[in-house]
């Protein structure tokens, strides 16, 4: 498990990706998520190609 924090970037906000996640999930930039809220929990599922 690793720690992160929410930062603002533009008007926008962003949560940093540990860059041993981006390998193992093998993400690049082009990759596509679904986030959605419930139970007080954020969950991103990567969609696969």
């Amino acid at each position: 498990m690793d720690e992160t924090n929410l930062k603002k970037w533009g008007n926008s906000y962003v949560i940093r990706i540990p860059n041993k996640m981006i390998k193992s999930l093998n993400l690049n930039l082009n990759s596509k998520f679904i986030i959605e809220e419930k139970d007080n929990k954020i969950i991103i599922t990567k969609l696969e190609k």
